[in-house]
């Protein structure tokens, strides 16, 4: 179960660095749009302006939930060791 976890765990890590690659040429190519949006009518350009600003922070937040449960999938579990207090009560 362990390996199937990591593997997972890799497999989606892999996946969250591709859909933020993606991320980024989306928001490089909105750019241009809202400028034009903005230039065409004040109004319409803020529409579009805070539909794709909530947008895109809609799926950064996906990205940040999913690459933090890909590592925690990925991290091995830490066994906890008694101190040095515990040890000498025995």
């Amino acid at each position: 179960m362990k390996k199937v976890k990591k593997v997972f765990g890799y497999i989606l890590l892999i996946g969250c660095i591709l859909f933020g690659l993606l991320l980024i040429l989306v928001v490089l190519e909105v750019i241009p749009q809202i400028q034009y949006e903005l230039s065409k009518s004040k109004s319409e350009g803020i529409g579009f302006l805070f539909g794709n600003v909530v947008g895109i922070l809609f799926f950064v937040l996906l990205l940040v939930y999913f690459s933090k449960l890909a590592l925690r999938l990925i991290k091995p579990n830490v066994i906890p060791e008694e101190t040095i207090e515990d040890i000498g009560n025995h």
